[in-house]
């Protein structure tokens, strides 16, 4: 007996099962970034002879392979994904020969093209799509010197046999759904186990925005603004109705997190992350101070304090609110900022580093890769 390596018996492939399979082989490989992808895809072309400005390949791109919604798929950049990913040739072969058969779920005459099941791909595993085949072997007839051809070597593959019904992607979207509303759960009991501590300490601090920032780092800003939302209507149980008027500091400091990480990319390192808590520190003292100052006579805050300091200074209300404001709002985004990004770190599996990060563990810029959570 020997292995003859084949493809999977399956027609029209779906790109998007193709891709959710791709997804599947990545988190079989320890969770790579795309960063890290697209970094080993440009060193085994320069490794080739490609000049080094031509083989940088941006790790947006190779998402853009993972992502379902596609059109069409880039057979060759599928290869070079799949080398990255230290399968075999035998199943990098067998993967790109599934990729040039993918088509989008609904093909150009009108008809469904047929949706692989997941046990019709091939893994990352030749064996998965190996089958066992007879060694030849030499017969009477032959030994004789018949000239009847010999039947070909392989499976022979039923035309009548059933195939399977295209799986809709209606429970991917369910999970998809429900973990998006067990994080914004959790992430606003955490504001809200936030502003319990300070109520009940008399901190000069709010902490009810850590929840905030993680979820609009993992789910995207707009989903960290739901949350903003959800925190100061709930946290009317613990404040009062003058939590209402606060949701909207919650939400810009949600929509700085998000797009400053997602689309600025600016958690790619711990000074650039900093920085960008003192951004959102500033844009919420903006949107804080007037609502602070139009309800002093109801706040009752520890903070209250040091404007009141400030106040018989400069006898300048407005300048020492915002000042007083600014100076507590730094430090509070920055350890809700700091401590979103230890949520989020330790939720994502260790992966190999990139070069320069230290061993066995992942550096924050991947952590933060804007393009790593494509929800928002």
């Amino acid at each position: 007996m020997h292995d003859e390596v084949i493809g999977p018996s399956v027609g029209r492939v779906s790109i998007d099962a193709f891709s959710e399979e791709l997804r599947a082989l990545r988190a079989e490989a320890g969770n790579p970034s795309y960063a890290a992808i697209a970094a080993s895809i440009a060193a085994r072309r320069e490794a080739s002879g490609v000049p080094a400005e031509r083989a940088r390949i941006a790790r947006s791109t190779v998402y853009d392979v993972f992502r379902t919604g596609r059109r069409r798929l880039d057979v060759g950049l599928v290869r070079e994904i799949l080398v990255a990913l230290d399968l075999s040739e035998d199943s990098v072969e067998a993967w790109v020969d599934v990729a040039r058969r993918a088509t989008p779920d609904c093909a150009e005459d009108g008809t469904t093209s047929r949706t692989a099941s997941p046990r019709s791909l091939p893994t990352a595993s030749t064996q998965v799509f190996t089958v066992p085949v007879p060694a030849p072997e030499t017969s009477a007839e032959q030994a004789s010197g018949s000239d009847e051809p010999r039947p070909p070597l392989g499976p022979a593959i039923d035309a009548a046999a059933p195939v399977a019904a295209p799986p809709t992607h209606r429970p991917s979207r369910q999970r998809s759904l429900q973990r998006i509303a067990v994080i914004v759960l959790v992430c606003v009991a955490i504001n809200l186990v936030g502003r319990g501590v300070v109520l009940l300490l008399d901190l000069p601090l709010h902490l009810d925005m850590t929840g905030t920032a993680v979820s609009a780092i993992l789910l995207g800003p707009w989903w960290g603004a739901l949350v903003g939302v959800a925190t100061n209507t709930s946290g009317v149980l613990l404040s009062g109705v003058s939590s209402l008027p606060f949701a909207l500091v919650n939400v810009t400091g949600a929509l700085v997190w998000g797009y400053g990480v997602r689309r600025f990319a600016m958690g790619r390192s711990i000074p650039r992350f900093f920085s960008l808590n003192v951004i959102c520190a500033t844009a919420c003292s903006v949107v804080a101070v007037p609502i602070v100052y139009l309800l002093d006579d109801t706040l009752r805050h520890a903070s209250t304090t040091s404007t009141d300091h400030l106040v018989a200074i400069t006898h300048l209300v407005l300048v020492s609110t915002f000042v007083s404001n600014l100076v507590i709002s730094i430090f509070d985004k920055s350890i809700s900022g700091f401590a979103a990004l230890a949520i989020v770190e330790s939720r994502t599996p260790v992966s190999s580093p990139e070069p320069g990060a230290g061993p066995g563990r992942k550096t924050s810029s991947e952590h933060l890769d804007p393009h790593s959570e494509p929800h928002s």
